[in-house]
């Protein structure tokens, strides 16, 4: 992952959104990563 302060920020905002209870999937949708990234970082 990139070390640019855009990337870190989204970084956490993605963590806040699954934190929250609100799925992978979505996160996905809103961000729009790839699913399988999604999965690699957060399972």
């Amino acid at each position: 992952m990139s070390t640019s302060p855009y990337s870190k920020d989204l970084r956490k905002k993605v963590v806040e959104f699954i934190q929250a209870g609100i799925v992978k999937q979505e996160a996905c949708k809103i961000f729009k990563l790839n699913k399988s990234t999604m999965d690699q970082k957060f399972s």
